[in-house]
């Protein structure tokens, strides 16, 4: 569907894109029916879990970076924190006597 000369991801029943409010209000309506009470809101759900997914699963900074169109590497380094999980992983097999 094209809408003012561009092809929106997400469109209303009434053939007009969606503005961020509400889809912010709908992730929120949603993120409570599931009975998620971890903060966040759509941000956080649609660009800081996948980068942070993506570094854990072995990605390249770089990658990451071109994904998501920083311009900055500094600014995609934020998701270079390490999971609590992966520290004692990496703990256990390398301090090993």
């Amino acid at each position: 569907m094209e809408i003012n000369d561009r092809n929106p991801l997400f469109y209303t029943d009434f053939g007009r894109r969606w503005d961020r409010r509400s889809l912010y209000r709908m992730f929120i309506a949603y993120k409570k029916l599931a009975g998620v009470e971890k903060n966040g809101g759509l941000h956080v759900f649609s660009r800081h879990s996948p980068a942070s997914i993506l570094i854990k699963n072995g990605c390249d900074i770089i990658t990451v970076k071109e994904l998501l169109r920083h311009e900055d590497i500094s600014t995609t380094a934020r998701y270079l924190h390490v999971a609590d999980a992966t520290k004692r992983e990496k703990y256990e097999q390398y301090l090993t006597l």
